[in-house]
């Protein structure tokens, strides 16, 4: 270079104007940096000055008098020039940026913001609007980088492309890649949030990790996210990491496309690798969720050890935890529809409705389309189609289609199938159990066998305006003919009078709160002493009476019952309507030989 251009007086800083050419000079290289014009930049707003500007950047630090300075690339070293303008042309669009007296990171250019060492290294000519304050963050370089905030260590170092995402706490989408309009805050929030390059970084692709706790929720979880040598999910671009909202410690942390979910807590969605729409508020709410979908869950350890969850809504701690599937499930309560009996190999429990501490909780097999609403209601349950309203109604059960309204209602039994219980204690007897289609209603009522209604218990007096009807429609019935139970059959019964002392008159009922405070009925026998008969006397036939009728005479009288037959208890009734037909057949006999008798008397006058 021939001549050095120092530029007009009015390029100096008002002090140095009556300085020595040196000193000028001096100060060019100490304070101002070198100065573009040098190199022939014009600054007039319209010739492209990016070569020059690229060969000054070679010696250092730039300086840039007065002007407007088109440039098609940007420098990277520091750059200062009170009052200088630089038009940054990219994508066909013109950005403008007023110097200042101040030297400047060239990553500050354009609204672009880095604040901490090794800072902002991933800002390319395509960043807009970004700030970042914290040690090593935004560090790769990036395709599209843009309107990001970002505050912590080590936040968004891989990063290439994002758009309108905020991240704060240290490690906060440490390994992030892709990612759009994403919120995070906490510490290891959205840790693996739109990484693409996983093995050796994420929990599950590292061979340093022990992941076998996972098979026991998940025989085949590895077949859906991939072995750690060959992940399975990795997301393509940024529309499927977005729209999330992470808040908390390791909230979202390993997870790898999510879209539109909110986690809030410590632990919350943590491992949800692919989730969507998805609400976890709470500490560890869906923890070791690893795929949720639609799934709305609040309240510490919800639906945690839940793996595969789509369409739930959990309301309080521990509700649907350990629940390895589940689908379309309500769960409303502490511990409400906990799965602490379900294992990795559970059928996917799904349509279930559960409002109440501990309502339908350690539930175990097929557990479909179950309504419980009340403490304990339905809790250890293996069935499906149950409904149940009140506190601990069918608790214990095992069975399908049973309904039971009330206070104990239908507790304990075993093999059931179209119960119906009504009433404090109805049909709570533990020896129930194989019956089908059984009904109960009343405090304490309880059947004997399948194929039974009980209105009341023994002291319960059933009462109404009119006859009862039964049906005996003629095209309801085959093979009919006439009884052939008559007078030598009535000639053989023996009618009694008695006072009843049934045996249910010494079953006792307690009720008493255990130490985690749950209300326990307990039944309890005393002797039979008959101390507790009824005193008024009843007329009736005696069942075994009737039997050894039938036994004498070789008939069969579909008024007696054995219960214990077909597996029902040890009970025997009559059915007392059964013996209109053969008493009116002996009414009509008798009457037979009072006209034959007339004629013979009429005969002998």
């Amino acid at each position: 270079m021939d001549e050095i251009d120092l530029g007009q007086s009015s390029e100096f800083r008002e002090y140095e104007q009556d300085q020595s050419a040196l000193k000028r000079v001096k100060n060019e290289f100490t304070e101002r940096g070198v100065n573009v014009k040098w190199f022939g930049a014009q600054g007039d707003g319209t010739t492209d000055d990016t070569a020059a500007v690229l060969e000054a950047e070679k010696i250092g630090m730039l300086f840039f008098p007065k002007g407007s300075y088109l440039l098609r690339k940007l420098p990277t070293t520091k750059i200062k020039g009170a009052g200088a303008v630089i038009k940054w042309l990219s994508a066909g669009i013109i950005r403008e940026y007023v110097l200042n007296d101040t030297y400047l990171q060239i990553n500050r250019l354009y609204n672009n913001i880095g604040l901490g060492i090794n800072t902002l290294q991933a800002i390319d000519e395509n960043s807009v609007g970004n700030t970042v304050v914290g040690d090593k963050s935004f560090l790769s370089k990036g395709n599209r980088l843009s309107r990001n905030v970002g505050m912590g260590t080590n936040i968004m170092t891989k990063v290439s492309e994002a758009e309108y995402t905020v991240v704060i706490g240290d490690n906060a989408c440490r390994d992030t890649v892709l990612t759009e309009r994403n919120t995070v805050v906490g510490s290891n929030a959205g840790l693996s949030m739109g990484d693409t390059d996983l093995i050796g970084t994420h929990h599950f692709y590292r061979e340093d990790v022990d992941t076998g706790y996972l098979d026991n929720l998940w025989t085949d979880w590895r077949d859906y996210v991939g072995e750690k040598d060959k992940p399975l999910i990795i997301p393509e671009n940024t529309k499927q990491v977005r729209g999330n909202v992470a808040v908390g410690r390791n909230a979202l942390g390993w997870t790898i496309k999510p879209t539109f979910n909110t986690a809030v807590g410590y632990n919350a969605l943590e491992k949800a690798v692919e989730s969507t729409k998805s609400v976890a508020i709470g500490v560890s709410s869906a923890y070791n969720s690893i795929k949720s979908s639609e799934s709305v869950v609040v309240g510490s350890y919800a639906n945690m050890n839940n793996s595969i969850s789509s369409g739930d809504v959990s309301l309080g701690a521990y509700a649907m935890e350990q629940v390895p599937f589940s689908k379309f499930n309500v769960s409303i309560g502490f511990q409400a529809l906990h799965g602490k009996n379900m294992l990795r190999t559970n059928p996917e429990i799904s349509d279930n409705i559960a409002i109440g501490r501990y309502s339908l909780s350690e539930a175990s097999g097929d557990i479909r389309s179950n309504v419980a609403i009340g403490s304990s209601a339905l809790k250890y349950t293996q069935g499906k189609y149950n409904t149940a309203l009140g506190q601990q109604a069918l608790e214990k059960i095992a069975g399908d289609y049973n309904t039971a309204v009330g206070l104990f209602a239908a507790r304990d039994l075993k093999n059931i199938k179209r119960a119906t219980a009504v009433g404090y204690n109805a049909l709570n007897n533990p020896s129930i159990a194989d019956f089908e289609n059984i009904t109960g209603i009343g405090q304490n009522s309880s059947v004997t066998g399948s194929n039974q209604l009980q209105l009341g218990n023994s002291q319960t007096t059933p009462y109404a305006f009119n006859p009862i009807q039964l049906r005996s429609d003629a095209r309801d019935k085959i093979d009919i003919r006439d009884t052939s139970l008559g007078l030598n059959f009535i000639k053989k019964i023996q009618p009694r009078e008695f006072r009843w002392n049934n045996r249910e008159f010494y079953s006792e009922y307690e009720t008493h709160r255990d130490a985690n405070g749950q209300l326990k009925c307990i039944k309890r026998e005393v002797p039979n002493d008959g101390s507790r008969s009824r005193k008024r006397y009843h007329q009736g036939f005696i069942a075994q009476e009737i039997k050894a009728v039938m036994e004498e005479l070789d008939i069969d009288f579909s008024g007696y019952q054995d219960h214990s037959i077909d597996g029902g208890l040890d009970v025997k009734s009559i059915a007392y309507e059964e013996f209109i037909a053969p008493i009116i057949q002996a009414i009509q006999e008798l009457n037979q030989k009072i006209e034959e008798l007339e004629e013979k008397v009429a005969t002998i006058s």
